[in-house]
Formats: C-alpha cells, sequence, structure tokens
C-alpha cells in the first residue's frame, strides 16, 4: 500500500494499543499511580494499563507528516490546520529528530555520476542489517486493544471520553514551557 494511501486500515495500522499490569508498569520504572488505565468498557479488570511501543508512536508521527505531504490525498483532512495540529507537528518533528540521534545510522552513502543528473547523485541503495519490526509488532498484534470506534480525527489519534473518576489518581504537573493555550477556532 503506498505511502500517500488513505482509508481506515491504513490509519489504523498506525494506531497499536495494549494492555499491560502494574507490575508490568513498574518493571518499566514507572508508577502505576501515574499511568493511565484502560476504561472499564473494555473488561480487562482494574488492572490494565494503557501502553503502546515506542515504534507505534515514531510511526504515528511519521503518519503525522505524511498528512502534511499528501494531505490532499486525505478526505479527512480538515483545514485550516490549527495551532494545535502545528504543535502536534512540531512535536512529531522533534520526536522523530530524536530517535534518529538516538540511533545514529552510521552507513556510509556516496555519490556517483547519473546520465541524467548534472550534479553527483547520492547512492541511498544501502546495505543495512534492519530489525525485524514486523517480528517485534506481531506479538503486539495479537494482544492489541480493537479501537476503531475510538478512533476520530485525520491523523490516527486515540481519543476516548474520560469520566473524571477514570483520571489517573496522580495528577502530574505540566512544566510551564509545556503548556498550550489553544485558541476556539
Amino acid at each position: 500500500m503506498p505511502v500517500w494511501t488513505s482509508g481506515s486500515k491504513r490509519s489504523r495500522s498506525w494506531v497499536r494499543t495494549i494492555p499491560i499490569t502494574d507490575d508490568d508498569i513498574k518493571a518499566i520504572g514507572k508508577d502505576p499511580k501515574t499511568a493511565l488505565k484502560f476504561p472499564p468498557k473494555y473488561g480487562f479488570g482494574d488492572n490494565a494499563y494503557v501502553v503502546h511501543l515506542d515504534i507505534s508512536h515514531q510511526l504515528h508521527c511519521l503518519n503525522t507528516l505524511r498528512f502534511i505531504a499528501w494531505g490532499q490525498f486525505d478526505e479527512a483532512a480538515k483545514q485550516p490546520y490549527s495551532d494545535l495540529h502545528w504543535h502536534h507537528v512540531a512535536h512529531c518533528t522533534e520526536v522523530l529528530r530524536e530517535n534518529m540521534m538516538c540511533s545514529a545510522d552510521l552507513d556510509v552513502v556516496t555519490s556517483n555520476w547519473k546520465e541524467t543528473q548534472d550534479v553527483p547523485f547520492a547512492d541511498f541503495n544501502l546495505n543495512k542489517k534492519c530489525t525485524d519490526a514486523e517480528m517485534l509488532i506481531q506479538p503486539q498484534d495479537m494482544r492489541e486493544v480493537p479501537m476503531e470506534d475510538e478512533i476520530t480525527g485525520s491523523m490516527g489519534f486515540t481519543r476516548w471520553t474520560w469520566n473524571m473518576d477514570m483520571r489517573m489518581t496522580t495528577l502530574l504537573e505540566v512544566p510551564p514551557e509545556h503548556i498550550i493555550k489553544i485558541s476556539a477556532e
């Protein structure tokens, strides 16, 4: 399926949410009191926390940038975009930059002359040794919580209607530099 293809199957492929327990939360060094739990309607009981692998977040961010590049192919895109949308784009750009810097690819790219080019052209045909992402994602797919009814918005955002009693027991303080004032447009 080409990257610019739209549709619910493509959008769903960017959102993969799975449940884990409070022991799992503690094992990754997080506090269950501050972690988001699944709403009761999913039937996991009181010990199921909403998580996703970071690769899913990275793919979500790539998808966000994909919508910017190929928005005209997305029938659900709402333009002009809001301030919140552009903050989200900036966030996703930074997430992808951080991940690239963290796992800096040190493959060497040569350049060569092409008959149709007036300048040397980079040869991106590299011999890569890649992580088998599908092998990592497949077990997650088996635990994935189908949330098609929860997905709204053109960028694959997962939105739930949260009741106040479903909020985490400990609210985290937001640093002032992370507070975004969004105008009602």
